[in-house]
């Protein structure tokens, strides 16, 4: 008997379908991925699943027994455990205080019962962590064990995670892939929603493939590859668009001067305190340099710094050779020609209540062209600069209504078209593919390269290392706020990045030589 059974699930909002008649049986104790672009309807899916969406049409069945919809309670006490990407613990509590929290027992006298069971299933699924820690004081991989314990205690029979390994180091997200196996091995049945192919041949026993709402696919994973689950998700028409983003190949010169140059950078957090120490680096004409490292390294104080947004402590920045004032964004974008491309593009990237073509002029509003006499806008040159981002970047649905209307995809490439329309020496990208599917992804990864064909350098700043090596000529490796070291891209295989990226060094942590690893 199947442990979950979906059949006919529809949803619908707005009167837009989210989704359209999925029906699936997933056995138990084993892995099966959900894979799909953006908006594919996986996030609805596992909502109807936890209880927070109500179907339109449909049922859902646990063991052969109808699961009542809508009653997220109820979806915990039958034995589903949702994992989001963001984690909910308390970050002053410790890891066992959390899993006592999760089980609904008091803290004083469900705290020993709590610890002893989280230890148990800890030492049965090969865990490292330690529960008397408090969960601010903890790495991202443990946080994330605290996180499956807490379910688990909980008496979680289907395990859903959701892009579980953004926030990991190689070498923990290959231990969480091995920690997913010993829990079907264990009886128990995980969903894993990733959009990274690695991530399900590393686990899955099975995949399902949603697109636009429907469902294409379900295949075991010995029957299908990468090609063919990119076909799957985004058609075959798509697929090859896809697979066809060139590796980075810039040829170095030596001898040229620096578009960037980097020298003993430091820079502090909002609260004051050592978020970037000691960072140099250079960047050749043509060249993508990559930066690596978990989340929180100090790479966005560093991206904000280099656009001007953040004044360093200490400290010199040159582009194209010449010393850039700290703290002045608006010379970096006229004088020196320095785009951003920011990790938020909802709070920083764009204004989500204008029109694309509103959001296409923020660069240059308050100047000629785009500002005429009297302080009047030239809205036939916004117009033309929108028909040109739909037509150059795919920019699909901004013609009309505000930017918040559009997907992530969309959003995102509008952003890229006002960067990279005024022709920069110099892109910042920082998370350019954060959220979007592997079309979106593609096609930001084409325009970024394509940048470099006229002697612009990139910053390109990513937690996701399989990206890295392949838009990157160098890969820079940055752990509590420093860089533990630069290497070529022939060089960069996941062990050496995981280590580097756990704080290790395998060279000196700054450039010398242009182009060249430090």
């Amino acid at each position: 008997m199947p442990r979950l059974t979906l059949d006919g699930i529809a949803k619908s909002f707005g009167g837009v379908s989210a989704l359209d008649g999925i029906t699936l049986d997933i056995a138990p104790g084993t892995v099966h991925a959900v894979l799909g672009e953006n908006g594919a309807g996986k996030s609805t899916l596992m909502n109807i699943l936890s209880g927070l969406y109500r179907p339109d049409a449909g049922q859902v069945a646990l063991d052969g027994r109808p699961v009542p919809p809508g009653d997220p309670k109820r979806a915990l006490d039958l034995g589903f455990g949702m994992i989001h990407q963001h984690l909910t613990l308390v970050d002053r509590f410790t890891g066992a205080e959390n899993v006592a929290l999760a089980t609904g027992g008091r803290l004083d006298r469900g705290l020993v019962r709590a610890r002893a069971e989280a230890e148990a299933l800890a030492a049965e699924l090969g865990f490292t962590v330690d529960l008397d820690a408090k969960v601010e004081d903890m790495p991202p991989g443990m946080r994330q064990r605290v996180e499956i314990l807490k379910v688990l205690v909980r008496g979680a029979r289907i395990v859903v995670l959701d892009e579980p390994t953004s926030v990991l180091t190689p070498a923990e997200a290959s231990g969480l892939m091995a920690a997913l196996r010993r829990l079907a091995a264990a009886g128990r049945t995980v969903l894993l929603v990733t959009h990274k192919l690695a991530e399900v041949f590393a686990a899955a026993d099975e995949v399902t493939v949603l697109r636009r709402g429907r469902l294409v696919a379900t295949l075991p994973i010995g029957k299908v590859d990468a090609d063919g689950l990119a076909a799957l998700m985004v058609g075959a028409d798509e697929a090859d668009m896809i697979t066809a983003v060139p590796a980075a190949t810039a040829v170095i010169d030596s001898h040229a001067t620096p578009v960037l140059e980097v020298a003993g950078l430091d820079i502090d957090d909002d609260a004051g305190r050592s978020a970037v120490r000691g960072v140099s680096f250079r960047i050749a004409p043509g060249e993508v340099l990559g930066i690596a490292g978990v989340d929180g390294n100090g790479q966005a104080e560093l991206a904000e710094a280099l656009a001007g947004l953040r004044r360093p402590v200490a400290g010199d920045v040159l582009v194209d050779g010449v010393t850039v004032a700290p703290g002045r964004a608006r010379e970096r974008l006229t004088r020196h020609r320095v785009a951003y491309v920011p990790r938020d593009r909802h709070h920083t990237g764009l204004v989500l209540d204008m029109d694309g073509a509103r959001n296409l002029i923020l660069r240059d509003v308050d100047r000629p062209p785009v500002r005429r006499r009297f302080g009047l806008i030239d809205r036939a040159l916004a117009a033309r600069r929108l028909t040109q981002a739909i037509t150059e970047f795919d920019v699909r649905g901004a013609a009309h209504g505000p930017a918040r209307a559009l997907s992530g995809g969309n959003q995102q490439k509008l952003v890229l078209a006002r960067e990279l329309g005024h022709a920069p020496r110099l892109l910042i990208a920082e998370q350019p593919t954060k959220g979007l599917d592997v079309a979106a992804t593609a096609f930001v990864q084409r325009k970024v390269l394509e940048l470099t064909r006229s002697g612009a350098a990139v910053l390109y700043i990513s937690t996701e290392l399989d990206e890295l090596r392949t838009v990157a000529d160098r890969i820079a490796v940055m752990s509590g706020g420093r860089i533990t070291g630069i290497v070529s891209r022939a060089e960069a295989d996941p062990q050496t990045l995981g280590r580097l990226m756990g704080g290790g060094t395998a060279r000196p942590a700054s450039d010398t030589r242009t182009g060249d690893a430090a």
